[in-house]
Order: C-alpha cells, then structure tokens, then sequence
C-alpha cells in the first residue's frame, strides 16, 4: 500500500490500483503510482520529473525507465533510472538496475547487477 504520507504529495498522477492488471506498455509523465500489477514495460521517457512509484503488493514484469522511482514492491526487469531510486525494505528486484543516485533501505533485495552512471 502506498504510505499515507506519499498519498499526501500528489499533486498530479494517475493511480493503477490494486486488483488491476495491465498487459502491455505503460507510458506516462508526471506521477504514477502502482497498486496493482503490469506485464510489460513502464517507461516515462520525455519527462525528466517523472515519479514511478511501486506499493508493497504491486508487481512489475518488464522494463522499468524513469527519472524517480520508489519501489516497495516487486521488478521483475531491467531498471534504468535518470535520477533517484529508493529501494524500501519490501523491495524485490529481478533484474540489472542503472542508476545516478540509489537508497537501499535495509530488507530490500536486488538480484543482479547495480551500475551506477555518471552524476553530471
């Protein structure tokens, strides 16, 4: 579930809730907040501000590009972040992560391969 205080920052974003199932690419600007699951890939591509951000029960089989992302769910996939990740401690990864900046918070697994990019 996405935290109370989470909840309390939106300003502008769509919400796939929990029981929805999606097939199939998700492309997005602003905020986007998962509850529910998708098969395919996630992608923000011509936002530099865009927020991904993944609930504990959420589930994500594909790529995963954007500029922030949060993550207490599961990514099975690769994931490329322009900017900020924060793994919470309910986070599981499947997948190589690329990343400019990355919080790990105790608990939170990721299986395969951590490259950091160059902070310009």
């Amino acid at each position: 579930m996405i935290r109370k205080d989470d909840k309390s920052k939106i300003e502008q974003g769509s919400i796939i809730g929990p029981g929805t199932h999606i097939t199939g690419q998700v492309i997005f600007s602003g905020k986007l907040y998962v509850e529910g699951s998708v098969h395919g890939g996630v992608y923000a591509p011509s936002d530099p501000a865009a927020t991904l951000m993944i609930s504990g029960q959420a589930r994500i089989d594909g790529e995963v590009r954007v500029a922030h992302l949060v993550v207490a769910g599961t990514i099975n996939g690769p994931v490329t972040s322009d900017q900020t990740i924060e793994f919470r401690p309910s986070a599981h990864v499947t997948g190589d992560v690329c990343y400019k900046r990355i919080d790990m918070q105790r608990g939170s697994i990721v299986s395969g391969r951590l490259t950091p990019q160059s902070i310009e």
